[in-house]
């Protein structure tokens, strides 16, 4: 035994088959400690799995409900925006801008004449005064 303590070590003396069924107990112990963990592992990722199945479910849900809402918007959009009649109101303004553009240049161009002409007949009558 031990100086310092009172524990005691023993040896056990087996024959070889002893030996082998040792061996193979301890062989079946680990496989079955191996398997037990595989099991729980196995329950907990059915776990997760399902989990994660609906977690995907319910953002599926919301995306078909987000998809729907944002096609009846686009459909409303396509038909409001290829309208016949805000088509043809649409041409009529620009029509309106480009006849607005067109007259207030010539606006602008009528008074710079008439300012000219001021300016000359000013002169004019200055020269025809003095």
């Amino acid at each position: 035994g031990c100086v310092d303590c009172k524990k005691t070590v023993s040896y056990i003396c087996v024959t070889p088959p002893e030996k082998r069924l040792q061996e193979a107990q301890d062989d079946y112990n680990t496989k079955v400690d191996k398997y037990n963990e595989l099991q729980k592992d196995s329950v907990r990722l059915a776990k997760d799995n399902e989990v994660a199945r609906r977690d995907l479910e319910r953002k599926s849900a919301v995306y078909h409900v987000n998809y729907e809402d944002y096609d009846t918007k686009l459909r409303i959009w396509s038909v409001a925006f290829n309208n016949e009649s805000r088509l043809l109101s649409s041409g009529r303004l620009t029509q309106q801008d480009l006849t607005w553009n067109n007259s207030a240049k010539d606006l602008a161009a009528a008074r710079g004449q008439l300012q000219s002409a001021r300016s000359a007949l000013q002169n004019a009558t200055q020269t025809l005064a003095g």
